[in-house]
């Protein structure tokens, strides 16, 4: 399955270890995408705490994928 078929139906924002599972790669490449700006990301707090957690926006990882094309995150994370 392609990435473009996975993100139709994923969630707006998906944690790290499931967006990891879903591409194929450990949630430490996942991490590290994030933090070098490769993988779009938005940081969300439950309200309860002041600790944030940070998602991989899908929403503005398909709209990359519809201008860009899927080649890059082929070769980036090794999704076939």
């Amino acid at each position: 399955m392609e990435l473009n078929d996975i993100l139709k139906t994923a969630a707006p924002f998906m944690d790290q270890q499931t967006f990891a599972d879903t591409v194929g790669v450990s949630k430490r490449v996942v991490s590290d995408y994030i933090s070098k700006g490769y993988l779009p990301s938005i940081s969300l707090s439950n309200g309860a705490t002041a600790s944030k957690r940070t998602f991989v926006n899908c929403v503005a990882l398909r709209e990359f994928l519809a201008q860009s094309g899927q080649e890059w995150v082929q070769q980036s994370l090794g999704a076939a």
